[in-house]
């Protein structure tokens, strides 16, 4: 009998989130081969307990950053009363036997966000700090599993960790996808016209994604007439005032949190000009749509895109170079680009994900 493996995350579920979704596919991609598989989280998609998931639920805090600690605590109290059970963490958890670092490295994301300071003053950066660097660091720990190549190497440069101890499996989406709409229909329901050149960009965290410089760099290019999708969860009004400001509102549609087929359809480029993304699983999930991605150097996806199947900014701050990039991909061939970068992300799938940590698991 194959010993039982837990998934740990604090929440998992597709409709928490990308990455909590991402737990949840992978346990049922996982169950599909034969494992064994237990949850182990504070909140779980009531689908994933209807399909006859066994969960073992952790205590929830009513403060966010005591969340992080309390779970990591109960994932450590529970693999010390079930040494014999595999744990897998998707949070920073010490002393588990694996992680996926699908968050990627705090201590990166803090120089990134330019936000080195904030780490001795603020109480939840110290907390995750600590955490990541007993988790990264544990003598228990076999393997850390990251979803890319950046933050791997950020790692094993920050916790001095050996090559041998960490390997990459890029997030991949399930291997069947549903067909989306047609450009024209997707259109007309947006109410835009069949020969505009559209932008869509995605994501819950507006400034880490890079908004701002998205709507800095429109301003720059009115030549070049994009019409730009702008969908997720957050606060609108300052980055609605920019583009006021910048005289660019007409063209930027504000859309909210809704689900992202139609607009992949619609759209003729994905720009996500990212701060700090281990992968955004978005730019996969708009690369399998058939759409070209225009990121930077700081999102793990950079690494799927080579010649002209894209375009990465070296700086990730810098508006004239996305700027640049937007008039150069105004008259670039963007349905050819996007047909290469599609076909190149096809292989990251889930199932894929699934048998490569299953091999490393029961090694």
């Amino acid at each position: 009998m194959k010993r039982s493996i837990v998934l740990a995350r604090q929440r998992i579920g597709l409709s928490f989130g990308g990455a909590e979704g991402y737990v949840s596919l992978l346990a049922r991609a996982m169950r599909e081969r034969g494992a064994n598989v237990c949850l182990m989280a504070q909140e779980v998609d009531d689908g994933l307990v209807r399909d006859g998931f066994p969960v073992v639920r952790a205590e929830s805090r009513w403060i966010n950053i005591w969340n992080a600690y309390s779970f990591a605590r109960a994932v450590q109290g529970y693999k010390r009363d079930h040494p014999e059970t595999c744990v897998v963490a998707f949070d920073r958890v010490p002393d588990v036997d694996f992680i996926r670092a699908g968050d990627g490295c705090h201590r990166a994301y803090l120089s990134a966000m330019g936000q080195e300071r904030m780490a001795r003053v603020s109480f939840k950066h110290r907390v995750l700090l600590r955490l990541e660097r007993q988790a990264y660091t544990s003598s228990r720990l076999k393997y850390i599993f990251s979803n890319s190549k950046m933050v791997a190497r950020e790692i094993q440069e920050l916790y001095d960790v050996p090559d041998d101890k960490i390997g990459v499996v890029h997030t991949g989406l399930p291997a069947a996808a549903a067909p989306l709409p047609t450009k024209s229909s997707a259109r007309s329901g947006l109410g835009l016209a069949s020969d505009s050149r559209v932008i869509l960009f995605a994501g819950h965290n507006y400034e880490r994604k890079g908004l701002d410089a998205l709507i800095r760099a429109l301003a720059q290019v009115k030549d070049a007439r994009w019409t730009t999708l702008v969908a997720g969860k957050g606060d609108i009004s300052k980055y609605r005032d920019l583009a006021r400001r910048l005289g660019v509102e007409e063209c930027v549609m504000f859309l909210g949190p809704r689900p992202l087929d139609d607009l992949f359809a619609a759209a003729d480029v994905f720009v996500l000009p990212t701060r700090y993304d281990p992968l955004a699983r978005v730019c996969v999930e708009a690369a399998r749509a058939g759409l070209p991605v225009i990121t930077t150097r700081r999102n793990g996806f950079s690494e799927w895109i080579e010649g002209d199947w894209g375009y990465v900014m070296s700086n990730e701050t810098s508006v004239p170079d996305l700027a640049g990039i937007l008039r150069r991909a105004f008259t670039a061939d963007l349905e050819s680009m996007g047909r290469r970068l599609k076909n190149r992300v096809a292989g990251l799938t889930i199932e894929k994900n699934a048998d490569e940590m299953l091999k490393r698991i029961e090694a």
